[in-house]
């Protein structure tokens, strides 16, 4: 009986030893482990958009895991959780609840949209958790604050620039149409107000709801101005937009911004020689990682995105995991630039990101490098 009592012990210390020690193990193997919480467009109309950032992000973590230093053990593993925010603003606020509350994720990459980017943007405030945002913040809510981080061309700015260049091909009188999503009117208000001010006049601006069915109206409304050219100021409508443009027969010049492969192929019958302001289209190594691994060339946000997870993962070595969001909201505070796939980002001292900007041109559904 006593030997039987000892054997039935001695069980018990054995087996509770080995739950201590695949428990501890467990946990150092946690602790060298990044969450990192991914919010982006894998669903609906602007699926193609999302899934071009996420392959990029692939890319980028796939490179950082392969690292010696990491398959070692000396860095943190990354593992990414993927949340889809359907380019809806409450979709974007319970996909991030649902990441910071009961996945525990140290750090968030995303969104992809100004809208969704908007919506978080108070809980990101709260939480203190480091973002690295794929969409900039509306203007009405930008703070010289380095989180969150934006890893994307200013909107003014880059809208700026292209009024610039519509101005100096000679172009004397414009028409303008876009939506009353956030991104798409600061970039249409902005491209007005400095075409206006280099002496050229708007003779017609027409503002719809980015869901809104009807594009005849506002479309012909423009071109009964007969201006020198229109701005499309908008992704969400774009299709529809220069669809009608060219159906209904207008023959003067086209621009717009930030235009991607989808949009160009889409538009091919109707959008040959309209040209558009973007990032630079991008470094001949990662083009070629893409296209082996995917089957087509990166477009618009894949760039961006692989620029904001490789800068995120370049910080994540500098932080201490005893207090990583800390060290990382820290080093998110210090940055200047980083030369990313999409060329040298720099960060002024207000935290706007200034890209290196190319004006592009479709030719026959191609997207090709005017200047």
């Amino acid at each position: 009986m006593k030997k039987t009592i000892l054997i039935i012990i001695g069980i018990i210390f054995i087996v509770t030893a080995v739950i201590f020690v695949v428990r501890n193990n467990e946990s150092q193997e946690n602790k060298n482990i990044i969450k990192v919480g991914a919010l982006l467009i894998l669903s609906g109309d602007f699926a193609k958009y999302g899934e071009a950032g996420r392959n990029a992000i692939e890319i980028a973590v796939s490179d950082y895991n392969s690292k010696p230093s990491v398959t070692s053990g000396r860095d943190p593993r990354v593992e990414v959780i993927y949340e889809d925010t359907h380019a809806d603003p409450k979709t974007a606020v319970s996909a991030y609840q649902k990441l910071v509350s009961f996945d525990k994720v140290d750090v968030i990459i995303g969104p992809l949209l100004q809208v969704e980017m908007s919506a978080i943007n108070s809980l990101v405030k709260k939480d203190g958790i480091p973002v690295f945002s794929v969409a900039p913040i509306p203007m009405d809510q930008r703070e010289n604050t380095s989180n969150p981080l934006v890893v994307w061309p200013d909107p003014t700015l880059e809208a700026e620039q292209m009024a610039q260049y519509v101005f100096d091909q000679g172009i004397k009188t414009v028409g303008s149409i876009s939506t009353k999503d956030a991104w798409e009117s600061e970039v249409s208000e902005a491209f007005l107000k400095k075409f206006t001010s280099l002496g050229g006049q708007i003779v017609a601006n027409e503002v719809v709801l980015p869901d809104s069915k009807d594009t005849s109206l506002p479309v012909t409304k423009v071109i009964v101005t007969k201006p020198d050219a229109i701005f499309v100021g908008t992704y969400y409508k774009f299709i529809y937009f220069v669809r009608k443009i060219k159906e209904l027969g207008y023959k003067g010049k086209l621009y717009s911004i930030e235009i991607d492969t989808y949009l160009s192929g889409e538009t091919k019958p109707y959008s040959d020689g309209l040209q558009f302001i973007s990032p630079a289209f991008y470094t001949p190594k990662f083009t070629k990682e893409y296209q082996d691994l995917y089957g087509e060339a990166p477009s618009i946000p894949s760039g961006q995105a692989h620029d904001a997870m490789s800068l995120l993962l370049s910080l994540i070595t500098k932080a201490d995991s005893t207090n990583f969001r800390d060290d990382m909201l820290n080093e998110m505070a210090k940055l200047t630039e980083f030369d990313g796939v999409s060329g040298k980002i720099t960060f002024t001292s207000n935290h706007r990101a200034i890209f290196p900007l190319s004006i592009f041109q479709i030719d026959n559904g191609a997207i090709n490098k005017v200047k």
